[in-house]
């Protein structure tokens, strides 16, 4: 009760200030909640830092929302001094922070954003965060801005310390907020090899959101790769249009297999305008962007090129299993398996369906659910075989996708949709 008597209503129920208080409250999460007096003490020797010669418009009311913020703010700063026994030692760094700063003679919009930094500092690296910065200052008092922004980004603190004391200060904030997510880290060395990588993506994208998932999905790659694949970012963009769905891929595929589905990509863009054998990936690549666009949920172009019943004949295997697939239409096999994968994907782009561990799961809106393994390949001079479906599993995917009839059937053919048995 003594707690709650001290943070107001107005403070716990403002936005700004129930963010600024959330943050500071996960402190206590292994700890008690301090005495009143000792946050009553905190408050009162920070509070200065708030209201000593803060120039504030006048048409501000006691109760505007500048006022609700500088209080969650005040009640935060508290809070976190206030998280360890050695209270008074936590005081005494943040107010060398704040005197750093000389808040006491700077316009009330500057002093929010110096306390929305130290708040930020401190709920991502506790009191060590703010040592670390005035570690720094201490040396480079020129450089406190700088200390800030890097510090104010949800890092480790181990990560923050070596870039530091390791990389220039221009970099300080691209490799805490890029590199974060990288395993390993990068090292000094590797973090400039990369730097042609990160130029091509500072370039392209201006969230740092985007340059970090790029840059995570390149890092397992080799030193050479990294540097092609950003090279040709636009191309592979062709296949797999959003940085959202490469990196899901990224998270799917290990890194020699994230590399051969790239690859596909681009040897599937680089042959564009040559002859149609050449322009068709082989059966082996087509298998993986088969399975790369399906899990990230993506379609190709190419089913506009498909020819009408590309696909007439299917009878089953010789030995009772798989299925193999012909057509009227005449091309070779490997591009009539192209045509075939092009169909798939954009008959399921207009299905419910889900993929996940190489199972493919179909859910018509007015049948039953259908469960298929991910068809695997084999070719044959003008035609291909689906070796691990059977005939009924074909005829179910048919149905349960309404496939399109004229790539498979006459249209003077009036029979059920059935695979035709030896």
């Amino acid at each position: 009760e003594a707690f709650l008597a001290w943070l107001p209503l107005r403070t716990q129920t403002s936005d700004n200030g129930q963010v600024y208080l959330r943050s500071a409250c996960r402190t206590f999460a292994r700890t008690s909640i301090p005495d009143p007096k000792v946050l009553t003490d905190i408050e009162t020797a920070l509070c200065p830092y708030f209201t000593e010669n803060i120039t504030s418009d006048a048409e501000h009311s006691s109760d505007s929302e500048d006022e609700l913020s500088e209080m969650g703010q005040l009640k935060a700063l508290t809070l976190f001094c206030a998280a360890s026994a050695k209270w008074q030692r936590n005081l005494d760094e943040i107010q060398q922070f704040l005197a750093a700063y000389n808040t006491t003679s700077r316009s009330r919009t500057v002093v929010h954003t110096i306390m929305d930094s130290l708040i930020q500092i401190l709920a991502n690296h506790g009191q060590a965060g703010v040592r670390l910065w005035l570690e720094h200052h201490s040396r480079q008092p020129d450089s406190r801005g700088r200390l800030s922004a890097a510090l104010s980004i949800s890092a480790p603190l181990a990560l923050a310390k070596f870039a530091l004391k390791q990389l220039p200060e221009s970099e300080w904030q691209d490799y805490i907020a890029l590199g974060k997510n990288l395993t390993p880290t990068p090292d000094k060395e590797q973090w400039q090899a990369l730097k042609p990588v990160r130029d091509l993506l500072n370039k392209r994208f201006t969230l740092t959101l985007r340059k970090r998932m790029m840059l995570e999905t390149l890092w397992p790659q080799s030193e050479h790769n990294r540097l092609r694949y950003a090279e040709k970012l636009d191309t592979l963009l062709n296949t797999v249009p959003t940085i959202d769905q490469l990196y899901q891929l990224h998270k799917a595929f290990k890194p020699q297999k994230l590399q051969a589905f790239l690859d596909a990509c681009l040897a599937r863009e680089n042959t564009a305008g040559q002859s149609i054998n050449k322009t068709v990936p082989e059966i082996k690549n087509q298998e993986l962007l088969l399975e790369g666009l399906l899990l990230s949920n993506h379609y190709l172009s190419d089913h506009g090129q498909i020819p009408g019943l590309s696909f007439s004949r299917q009878i089953a295997g010789a030995d009772g299993s798989g299925v193999i697939i012909d057509g009227d239409a005449e091309m070779l096999g490997h591009q009539r398996l192209w045509h075939f994968i092009a169909a798939i994907l954009i008959e399921l782009s207009q299905t419910e369906y889900q993929f996940k561990q190489q199972k493919l799961r179909i859910s018509p809106p007015d049948s039953e659910t259908i469960v298929l393994p991910k068809p695997e390949f084999t070719g044959t001079r003008t035609g291909f075989v689906i070796t691990n479906w059977s005939p009924e599993q074909l005829t179910a995917f048919f149905r349960a996708t309404e496939f399109t009839e004229h790539w498979y059937k006459n249209p003077d053919d009036t029979r059920d949709t059935c695979v035709i048995r030896r």
